[in-house]
């Protein structure tokens, strides 16, 4: 395993439980994330990581690190999943609604469930030496900044980060500013209740 590839394996085993929420925290999310580890940034969309002329092709044997990438037979071409390859037939993934980001396991030759494997790519080879900048950490993700009055997925999503029995409904009301000022409180970030880059970090496990 290379340097890279480890920090990306370890990131993935870093976002594990993380809540699945499409467009916040979903197999895009997870692999641009894992990327942005070492440097690297990808684009949003499977088929878009998959296409990016930036980033190698690889062939198995595959090595810890490498993004794996799916398509679902059901649906128009292109890719429709991926992950974050770790040993022989398993990977780190976030798969759907209602699932947490957790192991999974596939076949490069077989069709798994609804998903064939289409291939790999190998970010680690494009790893920048020194450490990465505000460009390419978790800031990159744009996630919006959230306060009392919010609404809409975005709140939702951090509603079922917070948990501490908050309902996902979407409304940055009274209660949900008190459970993120105790967050914040506890994880020695401002206590304002406004959730900014430093408490989207510090939820999702990439701290700034």
């Amino acid at each position: 395993m290379s340097v890279a590839g480890d920090k990306i394996v370890a990131k993935a085993k870093s976002l594990l439980g993380t809540p699945y929420v499409y467009g916040v925290t979903d197999c895009e999310w997870l692999t641009r994330t894992c990327a942005a580890a070492i440097g690297v940034t990808i684009p949003w969309g499977a088929t878009e990581q998959f296409d990016d002329p930036a980033v190698p092709h690889v062939s198995p044997p595959l090595e810890p690190g490498d993004f794996v990438y799916f398509h679902d037979v059901g649906d128009p071409p292109g890719e429709d999943h991926c992950g974050v390859y770790v040993t022989f037939g398993l990977m780190i993934d976030a798969p759907y609604t209602g699932a947490c980001t957790r192991w999974d396991s596939f076949s490069t030759t077989e069709q798994t469930g609804v998903l064939q494997y289409s291939g790999a790519t190998r970010p680690a080879a494009l790893a920048i030496s020194a450490a990465p900048s505000p460009a390419a950490s978790m800031v990159d993700v744009k996630l919006p900044t959230l306060q009392q009055g919010s609404t809409g997925k975005a709140v939702k999503a951090l509603q079922i980060l917070l948990g501490s029995n908050l309902v996902p409904d979407g409304v940055f009301g009274k209660l949900t500013t008190r459970v993120v000022k105790n967050f914040q409180y506890i994880n020695y970030l401002a206590v304002d209740g406004v959730v900014g880059v430093h408490t989207w970090g510090t939820l999702l496990g990439c701290p700034q």
